[in-house]
């Protein structure tokens, strides 16, 4: 099916990931624990990575990205920012 065909639905479905799509059919339970979503079957919590938005699986409540990829991204844009504070040029 092409993308202008699909309805607003199938576009957002089709562009998950399948660890999102399989964490997603398991919404109805979840409990909320330490503020995050925690699923009692899979004995994590369910966290949206900081850098790229998608869900993922963390044992621990405080993660902020999926993988080494995005923690080195957002690791990058944060000492850019940095450098740019420090120089008086505000970036948000």
């Amino acid at each position: 099916m092409r993308k202008k065909d699909m309805t607003d639905i199938e576009r957002i479905y089709s562009e998950m990931t399948v660890l999102e799509r399989q964490i997603s059919d398991r919404a109805g339970q979840w409990a909320l624990r330490n503020g995050k979503w925690w699923d009692d079957g899979l004995h994590a919590y369910v966290i949206k990575c900081a850098e790229c938005h998608h869900l993922f699986l963390s044992q621990r409540c405080d993660k902020k990205t999926c993988g080494d990829v995005c923690r080195k991204q957002r690791s990058l844009k944060m000492q850019r920012n940095l450098i740019q504070n420090r120089r008086g040029a505000f970036v948000f």
